[in-house]
């Protein structure tokens, strides 16, 4: 059984855009439908943008279905750019490692120079994609303001651990393993 990575393989505008594209579908879809949407095939690059909306909480999937989680939800019906913000910062921090390096280097600078190497060595990202990782941990955590010039700032930023069923936890493995 292959292991399961903690980490999207793309960018959080990407998880952003397959969750919005699913909302237009009616909240609920089967993957094929989305595929279909999109105008892509279901492989590689499909499947990881899907997995990378999972992981970021935005979407669930359940077999061959997909559905919209309370945290999308929550972004898109809040009352002011403050509140989802709040919750943009909750999904991009769901990744277990983007929520670790961040809480580890908060209130200081992130070594970027160094990043992609500690994604190898103490998250266990493959080095053929360390740099891609970083890069996009980097954007994604400027774009919802918890990078700024380079230092991490987590304050006000409710870091409590989000519970998963273990439905969530087999439907996660599942689509991992089907993009991998």
């Amino acid at each position: 059984m292959p292991k399961i990575s903690n980490y999207p393989r793309k960018p959080f505008t990407t998880a952003i855009e397959i969750a919005e594209n699913v909302d237009k579908l009616g909240a609920k879809c089967s993957v094929q439908l989305l595929a279909d949407k999109l105008d892509r095939k279901i492989g590689g690059s499909f499947n990881s943008s899907v997995s990378a909306a999972i992981k970021h909480g935005l979407i669930e999937k359940n077999k061959n279905e997909l559905r919209l989680t309370e945290l999308y939800t929550n972004i898109k019906l809040a009352y002011n750019e403050e509140e989802k913000n709040q919750n943009l910062q909750k999904a991009f921090l769901e990744p277990d490692t983007y929520k670790e390096i961040l809480q580890r280097f908060d209130g200081n600078e992130i070594p970027i120079d160094v990043l992609d190497k500690i994604l190898i060595r103490e998250y266990e990202v493959k080095e053929s994609i360390s740099q891609l990782v970083a890069n996009n941990m980097i954007k994604g955590g400027e774009s919802v303001g918890l990078i700024n010039n380079g230092k991490v700032n987590l304050n006000g930023v409710d870091l409590s651990e989000t519970e998963e069923t273990e439905e969530t936890e087999e439907t996660e493995k599942t689509e991992i393993q089907t993009s991998e």
